[in-house]
Protein backbone atom coordinates (compact mmCIF):
# COMPACT_ATOMS: atom_id res chain seq x y z
CA UNK A 1 0.00 0.00 0.00
CA UNK A 2 3.04 2.31 0.21
CA UNK A 3 2.28 2.99 -3.40
CA UNK A 4 2.32 6.44 -4.84
CA UNK A 5 -0.46 5.09 -7.07
CA UNK A 6 -2.55 4.13 -3.83
CA UNK A 7 -2.42 7.49 -1.94
CA UNK A 8 -5.59 8.49 -0.69
CA UNK A 9 -6.75 11.34 -3.23
CA UNK A 10 -7.52 13.97 -0.69
CA UNK A 11 -4.55 14.12 0.53
CA UNK A 12 -2.16 12.79 -2.53
CA UNK A 13 -1.82 16.33 -3.76
CA UNK A 14 -0.50 17.72 -0.17
CA UNK A 15 1.58 14.64 0.56
CA UNK A 16 5.01 15.67 -0.85
CA UNK A 17 4.98 19.62 0.98
CA UNK A 18 3.88 18.31 4.34
CA UNK A 19 6.28 15.86 4.10
CA UNK A 20 8.63 18.73 3.25
CA UNK A 21 7.25 21.18 5.98
CA UNK A 22 7.57 18.56 8.74
CA UNK A 23 11.27 18.10 7.73
CA UNK A 24 11.67 21.71 7.66
CA UNK A 25 10.64 22.61 11.53
CA UNK A 26 12.98 19.88 12.24
CA UNK A 27 15.96 20.80 11.01
CA UNK A 28 15.05 24.33 11.54
CA UNK A 29 17.34 26.26 14.53
CA UNK A 30 14.51 27.99 15.10
CA UNK A 31 12.00 25.64 16.58
CA UNK A 32 12.23 23.71 19.08
CA UNK A 33 11.87 20.19 16.95
CA UNK A 34 14.36 17.72 16.76
CA UNK A 35 14.99 14.30 14.79
CA UNK A 36 12.88 11.87 16.59
CA UNK A 37 10.00 14.79 17.13
CA UNK A 38 8.67 14.07 13.99
CA UNK A 39 5.09 13.18 14.87
CA UNK A 40 4.92 16.80 16.88
CA UNK A 41 6.42 18.53 14.28
CA UNK A 42 3.69 17.12 11.85
CA UNK A 43 0.88 18.14 14.81
CA UNK A 44 2.25 21.72 14.67
CA UNK A 45 2.46 21.98 10.14
CA UNK A 46 -1.46 20.48 10.87
CA UNK A 47 -2.24 23.25 13.47
CA UNK A 48 -0.73 25.49 11.18
CA UNK A 49 -2.81 24.72 8.14
CA UNK A 50 -5.99 24.47 10.37
CA UNK A 51 -5.06 28.35 11.02
CA UNK A 52 -4.36 27.27 15.09
CA UNK A 53 -1.48 30.04 14.19
CA UNK A 54 2.20 30.16 16.04
CA UNK A 55 2.18 26.52 16.86
CA UNK A 56 5.99 25.79 17.45
CA UNK A 57 5.00 22.51 19.16
CA UNK A 58 2.11 20.80 21.71
CA UNK A 59 2.25 21.73 25.11
CA UNK A 60 3.61 18.61 27.39
CA UNK A 61 1.53 17.04 28.51
CA UNK A 62 1.05 16.51 32.49
CA UNK A 63 2.12 13.16 33.89
CA UNK A 64 -1.00 12.54 34.94
CA UNK A 65 -2.87 13.09 31.95
CA UNK A 66 -0.51 11.70 29.78
CA UNK A 67 -0.58 8.52 31.91
CA UNK A 68 -4.54 8.74 31.85
CA UNK A 69 -6.08 5.57 29.53
CA UNK A 70 -9.34 8.22 28.32
CA UNK A 71 -10.14 8.27 24.45
CA UNK A 72 -8.45 10.19 22.83
CA UNK A 73 -11.29 14.02 21.59
CA UNK A 74 -11.76 12.49 18.38
CA UNK A 75 -12.75 9.19 19.35
CA UNK A 76 -15.61 10.89 21.84
CA UNK A 77 -19.07 10.45 21.54
CA UNK A 78 -19.87 13.72 21.16
CA UNK A 79 -17.52 14.42 18.61
CA UNK A 80 -16.81 10.95 16.96
CA UNK A 81 -19.56 10.98 14.18
CA UNK A 82 -18.48 14.89 12.98
CA UNK A 83 -14.61 13.86 12.86
CA UNK A 84 -15.16 11.00 11.13
CA UNK A 85 -16.83 12.87 8.55
CA UNK A 86 -14.00 15.07 8.24
CA UNK A 87 -12.10 12.45 7.57
CA UNK A 88 -13.93 11.16 5.07
CA UNK A 89 -13.48 14.42 3.37
CA UNK A 90 -9.72 14.98 4.03
CA UNK A 91 -9.04 11.13 3.15
CA UNK A 92 -10.78 10.57 -0.01
CA UNK A 93 -12.07 14.26 -1.28
CA UNK A 94 -10.14 17.19 -0.24
CA UNK A 95 -8.29 18.25 2.73
CA UNK A 96 -8.81 21.78 1.88
CA UNK A 97 -11.96 21.41 1.94
CA UNK A 98 -12.26 19.18 5.16
CA UNK A 99 -10.36 22.10 7.03
CA UNK A 100 -12.37 24.57 5.64
CA UNK A 101 -15.45 23.12 7.15
CA UNK A 102 -13.45 21.90 10.60
CA UNK A 103 -12.78 25.92 10.76
CA UNK A 104 -16.26 27.05 9.23
CA UNK A 105 -17.68 25.00 12.37
CA UNK A 106 -16.85 27.20 15.34
CA UNK A 107 -16.40 24.29 17.46
CA UNK A 108 -12.55 24.80 19.24
CA UNK A 109 -13.61 21.26 20.53
CA UNK A 110 -14.29 19.68 17.25
CA UNK A 111 -11.18 21.63 15.53
CA UNK A 112 -9.00 20.51 18.47
CA UNK A 113 -10.13 16.76 18.00
CA UNK A 114 -9.76 17.08 14.31
CA UNK A 115 -6.29 18.40 14.31
CA UNK A 116 -5.39 15.52 16.43
CA UNK A 117 -7.29 12.76 14.45
CA UNK A 118 -6.01 14.16 10.78
CA UNK A 119 -2.47 13.93 12.14
CA UNK A 120 -2.43 10.60 13.32
CA UNK A 121 -3.70 9.95 10.21
CA UNK A 122 -1.11 11.50 7.75
CA UNK A 123 1.20 10.15 10.34
CA UNK A 124 0.52 7.11 9.12
CA UNK A 125 0.24 7.91 5.92
CA UNK A 126 3.62 10.05 5.66
CA UNK A 127 5.39 6.84 7.33
CA UNK A 128 3.81 4.18 4.86
CA UNK A 129 4.44 6.85 2.01
CA UNK A 130 8.09 6.57 3.07
CA UNK A 131 8.37 10.05 3.42
CA UNK A 132 8.95 10.01 7.64
CA UNK A 133 10.52 6.89 9.84
CA UNK A 134 8.00 5.21 12.18
CA UNK A 135 9.11 6.28 15.81
CA UNK A 136 8.27 3.84 18.51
Amino acid sequence: MSDVGNEQPGLAPHTETIASQVESKISSPETAFERGQEKEALHAVVGERLGKGLLSAPPPLPAKTAAKKDLPSYERPTLKPKVDELLNIALSKDLDDAIDQAQGANDPALLDAFHDALTEKLYSHLVEAGKLKKIN
